[in-house]
């Protein structure tokens, strides 16, 4: 059985959570002596109990994706409890994430866009080598486990996926846009417009020469 799986969840949304935003939250799941192994490195202060059966370290980040800020796990706690079902076991989920909107849109036309090896939980023969990450994500109430390779999940996906302990345990870490923002550009643009040193000093000198003669 996987023990440390990417799950993509749906996420209550709008007043009062009465919206459902499918493929919109995602988050790195542990179980078995996975999650055994982790809970006796993390601190009692970073683990906070959802319900019965599932965990959530909120400074674990083994799912990062650019720019992306947390959301509340309670929002996706419906489609976590479906993921613990399906699991037949405890669960702990890690930081949540919103998806990026292609990735929602690929997913509702048919996540076979996005991953390989598509096959219901309960059917699931074998798992990968270590080159591959396994996804999983509920279609009609049916969870379903697909796999992307690592190298592959940015462009695919739109996130980054580690599945060591070390990256459970570390504290997240905001990860940047490729482009800059306009502000540090144009701060940029100012800085090399101003004349710097000596070279400045000797442009004001030459102007006054001038003006004299």
């Amino acid at each position: 059985m996987l023990e440390n799986i990417i799950s993509i969840g749906t996420a209550a949304v709008g007043v009062g959570g009465s919206v459902a935003s499918m493929y919109s939250a995602v988050s790195a799941i542990g179980t078995g002596h996975f999650q055994n192994k982790l809970l006796s490195l993390l601190t009692p202060r970073s683990v906070i109990r959802l319900n019965e059966h599932i965990l959530y370290a909120p400074d674990s980040a083994p799912v990062v994706a650019p720019g992306a800020a947390p959301i509340d796990p309670r929002a996706i706690l419906q489609s976590l409890e479906q993921v613990q079902r399906a699991l037949k076991q405890n669960i702990i989920t890690s930081g949540t994430l919103p998806t990026p909107e292609e990735l929602q849109r690929q997913f509702k036309l048919d996540p076979k866009h996005c991953l390989i090896g598509i096959e219901p939980l309960h059917q699931l023969r074998s798992g990968r080598s270590s080159d591959w990450a396994p996804v999983l994500f509920l279609k009609d109430g049916t969870p379903y486990v697909g796999w992307q390779k690592k190298g592959m999940l940015r462009a695919a996906l739109g996130f980054d996926f580690s599945d060591d302990l070390e990256a459970w345990i570390r504290r997240p870490q905001t990860v940047p846009d490729a482009s800059p923002s306009p502000p540090a550009q144009k701060a940029r643009t100012s800085a090399a417009s101003k004349p710097k040193g000596r070279s400045g000093t000797r442009a004001k000198a030459s102007k006054s020469t001038r003006e004299r003669r």
